[in-house]
Formats: structure tokens, sequence, C-alpha cells
């Protein structure tokens, strides 16, 4: 039983601190600007949807081919490697992750999208400034 509890234990602490989290700060950046709440909130409903399946998904694949009761443990580690099998599989999909490079000229496009976009505003600002103090100096001639 102690063995049950705490592998359970440990691969919960492995998931928030090697799989949450990382997964977190890599969406913060590859995740668009104006789209930050529907993405995370995108991210946090995909990880509690896993974390209810994975309790049935379990359960299905002990019933259906392993067969570990609460009397008969003998089979216990078959499901202890599938366990493991499953927490590996997602090192195969790494490679679909950006690199460090993608990742800065992402910010670099962005940064410039926000000046440019910046740019225009100010400029029109600008003329407003002048418009108003040609007319201010105009009707302080007039009079």
């Amino acid at each position: 039983m102690f063995v049950i509890i705490f592998t359970d234990v440990i691969t919960e602490v492995i998931s928030q601190c090697l799989v949450r989290l990382p997964l977190m700060v890599v969406f913060a950046k590859i995740t668009p600007k104006r789209i930050e709440a529907t993405a995370f909130a995108f991210l946090t409903g995909t990880i509690n949807f896993t974390g209810t399946m994975r309790g049935l998904v379990g359960s299905a694949v002990n019933t259906a081919f392993v067969g570990v009761t609460q009397n008969d443990l003998s089979n216990y580690y078959i499901l202890v490697c599938i366990n493991i099998v499953m927490w590996v599989t997602p090192v195969f999909y790494l490679w679909l992750l950006p690199t460090k490079a993608q990742l800065e000229s992402k910010a670099k496009s962005e940064e410039l999208e926000s000046v440019e976009m910046v740019s225009p505003q100010t400029t029109n600002l600008d003329d407003k400034k002048r418009l108003n103090l040609s007319e201010t100096s105009n009707s302080v001639d007039q009079y």
C-alpha cells in the first residue's frame, strides 16, 4: 500500500514541477498578444480535463489488460511500467516546441508591430496639437 501512495505522490510532484510549470512558461512565450486570457483558459481547462480523464483511462486499462485488484497486487508493476511509458511519451514531441531563436524572432516582430501600431496614432496626435496651436494663434490674431 505504501508503494501505491508513494508513487502517486511522486508522480504528482514531478507532473507539477517538470511538466505543467514549464508548459505554462512556453505557452506564455508563444501566445500572441491580446489573446493571452483565452490561451491560458484553454491550457488550464486542458490540464483539468486530463486530470479527470487520467483516472478513467487508468481504470479502463487496468480492467481491460492488467487486472490489479485490492486483493491481488501481483501485476501492479505492469501498471507502474505503463505509467512510466506514458510519462516519457511526450519527450518524443519536444521537436514541436519553438526554439529560442524562433521565440526571439517572434518577440522582435511583435515589437515592430507594436511600434507600427503606435506610430500613426502619435503622428495624428501631433497633427492635432499643431492644428490646435495654429487655430489658437489665428484666433488671437483676429482680436
